[in-house]
């Protein structure tokens, strides 16, 4: 994010540098090991310059060579400062950077900067093996959003350098980055990922082109540590860039088989008292495709049938209620059951959507007191969605007026009322055992469980200390404590070509 300052040698109020962002590399510094001061500035106030750029840093943390000098440096000329530093201990402070013509300050920029405890590293070991924290009754998954792969969207999250996950820029089609998905959710409770589902565009009515398969395909499916973790799927059919129009022929036809055959057969896909568990994203458009509200029913008995016939006993249905005010989302609830689905959820909640262009910034009590409120109101059977926040800034959605996150304690706030709620349901329902967190890597929209530069595993963390209370105590990794990494090839490659271009 920008910040513009003023240059107070020219005595008026008149921007001179733009900072762009500030980060300590890599995202997970570990103390006692090399890293990386990376600060982004551009020149907006002269034709050229002589500057010299000083880095404060806190104490405990060496720095060899803390002034700069930048010479010549043009109008609109983006430079990247790096400095070379290490901590011996670990420490959560604040580095300054100072730009100085003479004796005079032109502008700073502060941000934060973290080293985590300080452990061996182990050269040569693979991802190692995931030890499952146990949940009990309970069933812990995350929505999850199959969209990193190409290194096509990390352009624009990474403006936003907080949001960089702990495997850097990372390529998700990698199986040994899928592994290191696998871990983590394993290690912390987390025992499968459903995740949104994409047709490819004007694919409807005709043999099953999946998109945005490759987390699937490429990951899951050669990763190593795969057959230890469930995965579902979440039928994307609100995106009108990917999914057309289908019908009841084509769902019954098309979708339904090349699901049971590609999915559903796995043996870790998720399977509940020996159904497939299949999540709707847009029942309204799921509703219209179908034929209508009077219709839909009798198909949805169809699909139960063929799923039947397929060897199981039938399908968990799933349908989401999605955005509005909590009467819409009662009554969008309500149709789920009308339709004979067997569960209502919700993919995100809540949106504190108000008048156009209204800046809305709930505080984490408040986003939590609406998710509980939300949960106890909503018809039985429903699902309880944990979220996280929102912030969509990155891919500048109408809702990026609306911010909200909760730290690491709101969040075991959160899951510990979700954990009271659930207690308090009727027992042995799918209601009573099925928990969805939102999200674990939509770092476009700013809702994310998975491990980042700004927030470590306090999230991961939360949910094995509510969920998982008898796991033994563990030693979250990242790739460097191994020496593996990075992952951003595709990335880097993108940067690459866009820089050959420019």
């Amino acid at each position: 994010m920008a910040l513009l300052l003023a240059n107070p040698a020219h005595g008026a109020i008149k921007p001179a540098f733009e900072f762009a962002q500030g980060c300590l590399e890599p995202a997970f510094a570990r103390a006692g090991r090399p890293a990386q001061i990376v600060v982004e500035v551009k020149n907006l106030g002269s034709k050229q310059t002589d500057v010299e750029a000083i880095l404060f840093l806190p104490a405990g943390v060496t720095n060899d060579s803390p002034k700069l000098n930048m010479s010549h440096w043009q109008k609109g000329e983006f430079k990247t400062l790096v400095w070379n530093v290490s901590a011996s201990s670990p420490l959560l402070g604040e580095a300054r950077l100072e730009l100085r013509q003479g004796s005079n300050s032109v502008g700073s920029f502060t941000f934060r900067v973290n080293w985590r405890n300080a452990i061996p590293q182990a050269l040569g070991s693979y991802v190692p093996m995931p030890v499952r924290a146990e949940t009990g009754r309970y069933l812990i998954g995350a929505i999850q959003c199959p969209l990193w792969n190409n290194g096509i969207r990390w352009p624009a999250i990474a403006t936003y350098p907080d949001r960089e996950p702990v495997l850097g820029w990372y390529d998700e089609g990698n199986p040994e980055v899928t592994d290191w998905e696998i871990k983590y959710a394993l290690d912390h409770g987390i025992s499968f990922f459903m995740m949104c589902w994409y047709r490819a565009k004007d694919n409807a009515n005709q043999p099953v082109k999946p998109a945005l398969e490759h987390w699937l395909r490429e990951g899951l499916f050669h990763s190593r540590y795969g057959d230890q973790f469930k995965f579902a799927i979440n039928f994307e059919n609100g995106n009108q860039s990917f999914c057309g129009k289908t019908s009841e022929r084509d769902l019954l036809e098309n979708l339904l088989p090349f699901w049971i055959e590609n999915y559903f057969s796995r043996s870790n896909y998720l399977v509940m008292d020996g159904k497939p568990v299949l999540a709707i994203y847009n029942v309204e458009r799921f509703i219209r495709d179908l034929g209508g509200e009077k219709h839909a029913p009798a198909v949805i008995a169809k699909m139960r049938v063929a799923c039947k016939q397929a060897g199981f006993n039938g399908i968990y249905l799933l349908g989401q209620y999605c955005w509005g005010t909590p009467p819409e989302l009662l009554s969008q609830a309500e149709q789920v059951q009308r339709l004979g689905m067997d569960a209502s959820w919700s993919y995100h909640w809540p949106t504190f959507t108000g008048a156009f262009g209204e800046e809305l910034r709930p505080s984490g009590q408040q986003a939590i007191a609406a998710q509980e409120k939300l949960w106890r109101k909503q018809p039985s059977p429903n699902l309880l969605t944990l979220s996280v926040g929102w912030d969509s800034q990155p891919w500048q959605f109408s809702l990026t007026k609306t911010q909200w996150r909760l730290t690491e304690d709101e969040y075991k706030d959160l899951c510990q009322r979700a954990k009271s709620v659930l207690d308090q349901r009727p027992s042995d329902t799918i209601e009573n055992r099925l928990v969805l967190l939102d999200n674990w890597n939509e770092f476009g929209e700013g809702h994310y469980i998975f491990p980042t530069r700004e927030n470590g595993f306090g999230y991961l963390d939360a949910i094995r200390d509510v969920f998982a209370t008898n796991a033994p105590p563990q030693e979250d990794l990242v790739p460097q404590d191994l020496g593996h990494g990075p992952y951003d090839s595709e990335y880097r490659a993108l940067q690459r070509r866009g820089n050959k271009n420019n």
